[in-house]
């Protein structure tokens, strides 16, 4: 049974899913934390990503490397139920040398997978390096999301995985305009960024559980479609402004012109805002030195055809003497909590978030752990 987790785990890391637009943006663990709100909340090498408008804020920053890891929290217990039933998975078909016994212990152990069903249960490895200075950034970024599952199947247990590999370049410019507006001269942020990508994919691959350790022939296919690749490039374009100085806006069109393996893309539009609470309630608090309330709603296109619940993002973000950082919020109409350690060099970010697979929050709700490490200064 090692060998069949073993093998699960290595085609889980070389397979992927069909593409139908460019993958989503990376989110970092501080992201997630405050519910996956990105459009006015990521600063230095984030905002080449996020929005590029907030360069025109960034000061020099070098992250010479960062990697976050997530994972969902059943796959634990889908692990766990494979090593406690290794005797049905490796010998379903015989499990007892009584006929009517064999086909009632088999019932049983079916039975027994309807929890992990037609779930996929989806890892995360996302390296990072990049940098920025005032108006530009600059970001190299790989994201790995191998998905695996367990099928009941109809006369047998069925294992299979899917998964995605993409190797990215950004590259952005922010900058900023005074444009007179409602009799008043408004300072407008602006910024833009190119994008490449290249994926490596292998469409979905399913083997009856009972064959998975000696099959050598899935581990080849897997490993050929693995060295074929898709590209595809993409331009955002970023906007942001404060209102007051509590209160900003920002706007970011994701893909605005975007092609992937010779096809256009559908972009993706984010309407955000963010908030100053401290600057409300605690204004001269010496510990609270960061509060803020951040939102925003994405998709505006209806691209992924979701609902429009499935569309909110929001969350908060308490920094305590700029360097413990405690957040909040809300993604896919779900929870998430998190919290960050900045240690000058080093930073720790974790989130705890849950989001939903299907296309409206209650479908396939799935809670997920992110923990991010970077170095940089």
């Amino acid at each position: 049974m090692k060998r069949l987790l073993l093998t699960l785990l290595l085609l889980s890391l070389v397979a992927s899913a069909f593409a139908t637009t460019l993958p989503e943006y990376r989110r970092g663990a501080a992201e997630l934390g405050i519910g996956g709100a990105t459009s006015l909340y990521g600063y230095n090498s984030s905002a080449t990503i996020y929005n590029p408008a907030l360069l025109n804020r960034a000061n020099f920053h070098l992250d010479l490397f960062s990697i976050g890891v997530g994972y969902d929290d059943k796959i634990t217990k889908m692990v766990q139920f494979i090593k406690d039933h290794d005797k049905e998975f490796s010998h379903f078909d015989s499990l007892s040398s009584n006929s009517d016994t064999n086909r009632m212990l088999q019932q049983k152990f079916l039975n027994s997978i309807e929890q992990y069903d037609d779930m996929w249960f989806k890892l995360g490895i996302t390296p990072q390096i990049g940098f920025t200075m005032k108006h530009f950034g600059f970001v190299i970024s790989d994201q790995t999301y191998p998905e695996v599952k367990l099928d009941r199947g109809i006369f047998n247990p069925m294992a299979a995985v899917q998964g995605y590999t993409d190797l990215a370049f950004y590259a952005g410019y922010g900058n900023q305009y005074t444009l007179p507006l409602f009799g008043k001269d408004r300072m407008i942020e602006y910024g833009a960024t190119v994008k490449l990508l290249s994926r490596r994919e292998v469409p979905l691959k399913r083997i009856s559980a009972t064959k998975l350790e000696s099959n050598t022939d899935l581990q080849d296919q897997v490993k050929n479609d693995f060295n074929k690749k898709k590209t595809g490039f993409g331009i955002d374009l970023g906007l942001a402004h404060n209102m007051s100085d509590r209160w900003e806006l920002g706007a970011v069109m994701h893909d605005a012109i975007g092609v992937f393996d010779g096809h256009y893309v559908t972009p993706n539009l984010v309407l955000g805002t963010k908030y100053s609470v401290k600057d409300l309630l605690v204004p001269d608090d010496d510990i609270i030195t960061r509060w803020i309330a951040t939102g925003e709603i994405q998709d505006w296109f209806n691209g992924g055809g979701t609902s429009f619940f499935y569309k909110w993002h929001m969350g908060t973000e308490i920094s305590l003497l700029n360097r413990f950082n405690l957040r909040g919020g809300f993604n896919q109409g779900y929870p998430t909590a998190g919290a960050g350690l900045d240690l000058w060099i080093l930073k720790l970010d974790y989130a705890y978030y849950g989001e939903e697979l299907g296309l409206a929050p209650g479908q396939l709700p799935s809670y997920k752990q992110f923990l991010q490490i970077s170095v940089g200064w």
